[in-house]
């Protein structure tokens, strides 16, 4: 009985979360697509600003557990994944990023929310760098995801973040 208490309480935070944060992540899932006329590194960069701008800017703004910002963790990930647009030819290896992704997404959420968006920044790009590293080393993905996955990182979520944080001010 408390089990099934818990997980409806779990559940209802992450719907609330959704319903809060929803506009941002229809932008966040739908900028791949809209922006599919810029070509590769021009659209991580413009996408991944705009990604990390809205898990900046929810962090901060969002109370609660972080459950309540799942689905913004999660699901701009699905979605750049989805438009086939932002890694071109590479989409299928992104699929071997994505949990990565929403690990040091979720990292990202837990420094941001105090408005610490270089010690955000710099633990998202180290996640995925280290592990873009591990797949490269073994052969799973291309070296191409090493710059995707560090200093491309490093630079939208230091631009997202700090739009988000003058955003809130």
């Amino acid at each position: 009985m408390e089990l099934a208490f818990n997980l409806n309480s779990k559940l209802s935070e992450v719907s609330e979360g959704f319903s809060q944060t929803a506009a941002l992540i229809a932008v966040a899932v739908l900028a791949p697509f809209a922006l599919g006329f810029m070509p590769g590194i021009a659209n991580q960069l413009v996408v991944g600003t705009i990604v990390n701008f809205a898990l900046a800017y929810c962090a901060i703004k969002v109370g609660g557990s972080m459950l309540k910002l799942a689905p913004l963790i999660v699901l701009p990930s699905i979605g750049a994944y989805l438009s086939g647009i932002v890694f071109g030819v590479q989409t299928s290896s992104l699929l071997y990023i994505i949990p990565a992704i929403w690990l040091a997404n979720a990292a990202y959420v837990f420094l941001a929310r105090e408005k610490k968006v270089v010690e955000a920044s710099f633990a998202k790009a180290s996640m995925l760098f280290a592990y873009a590293t591990g797949l490269v080393l073994l052969g799973i993905v291309p070296a191409a995801f090493l710059i995707a996955m560090g200093p491309v990182q490093l630079a939208t979520g230091l631009a997202g973040g700090f739009a988000a944080k003058r955003a809130t001010a």
